[in-house]
């Protein structure tokens, strides 16, 4: 019996001692890297804004996928302004977060031309601004995305390459619409990429205007006169997807070759080299960019230079997918790059 006490007086005692321990055990060590609270403090409250094309397509949705989860990680708030396809709605949407002064601005312009003149108004606000892909007249703060003039050059040389047994070396070009600038900086990529290439005849230039149905209409007409021609080059998948229909209709599957060029989703680009609807389709990396951007964000927050200073830019690399190189490529898809860590 007295042992039997003494045991419980030696585990009361024992419990007691980790009790009175416990309060001590639960500081915290107090440490510091010089970094982490300083990154926190100067982005936890913010408020970045981004106006896309239109939230209806996959290239959109990606950049609010990637760009939502580093917000929801860290503690700042997303703004999305969608103004489906429209120039005019993008323009007002753009000037209500200049109105209620966010922090940042990302532009995926459908027209770069008509946000031009809000890149000052922003930054003379202390509003930062980056533009994502397509890029205006002013540099704003910061451009992510990829080089279009590159992407237009190289293009030329897989025509080339995809031609060179040819006797014939005929090719068309399906442009896209002229009021972007992504589309401008890729056609003089295309055009000093011919100059190069003196062996390949340019047969047909013309512009699909953003249309599907547009773009195979034009590829019909093209094959009919040219049926001995040896490649296409389209601008952007959105409408290049309509001529490898017109290819298969004109029984040139395999013989003429499509190259397009987008943001490297699965569906659009992986999948449709695999079922040979392209021969080469060179991508934008959406994903990388989406990374690219968020690090943009993250530095100018911190490092907080005047709007407009030292304006930079981030090309991302492109990724040349073909039928010889598309099981080792990688392309995404939106739940994907909204599930990354940031």
């Amino acid at each position: 019996m007295i042992h039997s006490l003494f045991r419980a007086a030696l585990a009361a005692g024992a419990m007691a001692g980790v009790l009175a321990a416990a309060p001590a055990m639960a500081q915290q060590s107090g440490y510091t890297d010089g970094m982490r609270e300083q990154y926190r403090d100067a982005l936890q409250g913010k408020k970045v804004g981004i106006v896309p094309i239109a939230m209806s397509f996959d290239i959109a949705q990606a950049y609010v996928a990637g760009l939502q989860a580093q917000a929801d990680k860290i503690g700042y708030e997303l703004v999305v302004r969608d103004p489906n396809w429209s120039v005019e709605q993008g323009v007002q949407a753009v000037q209500q977060l200049i109105a209620e002064k966010v922090d940042v601005i990302v532009a995926h312009p459908l027209d770069a031309q008509a946000m031009n003149r809000l890149v000052k108004k922003a930054q003379d606000e202390g509003i930062y601004w980056l533009w994502a892909n397509i890029k205006g007249g002013p540099s704003g703060d910061v451009f992510v995305g990829a080089d279009h003039y590159q992407v237009g050059r190289t293009k030329v040389e897989i025509a080339a390459q995809y031609c060179a047994d040819r006797e014939v070396k005929k090719i068309a070009m399906v442009a896209g619409p002229s009021n972007n600038q992504a589309i401008l900086a890729s056609a003089a990529g295309i055009k000093d990429g011919l100059l190069d290439h003196p062996e390949l005849q340019l047969v047909a230039e013309q512009s699909a205007e953003a249309d599907a149905n547009k773009a195979k209409s034009i590829s019909d007409t093209v094959l009919k006169q040219h049926p001995d021609l040896c490649a296409i080059i389209g601008q952007w998948d959105g409408e290049d997807i309509g001529i490898p229909p017109a290819v298969a209709d004109a029984g040139l599957k395999g013989k003429v070759a499509v190259i397009t060029s987008g943001g490297g989703s699965h569906e659009t680009a992986c999948a449709k080299v695999e079922d040979g609807s392209y021969h080469a389709y060179i991508s934008h990396d959406i994903g990388a960019q989406v990374v690219a951007l968020n690090t943009a964000i993250v530095q100018l927050l911190q490092t907080r230079p005047p709007a407009g200073e030292k304006p930079f830019a981030a090309y991302v690399n492109m990724r040349v997918i073909t039928p010889d190189t598309v099981a080792q490529t990688h392309c995404w898809s939106v739940a994907e790059v909204g599930q990354r860590v940031y």
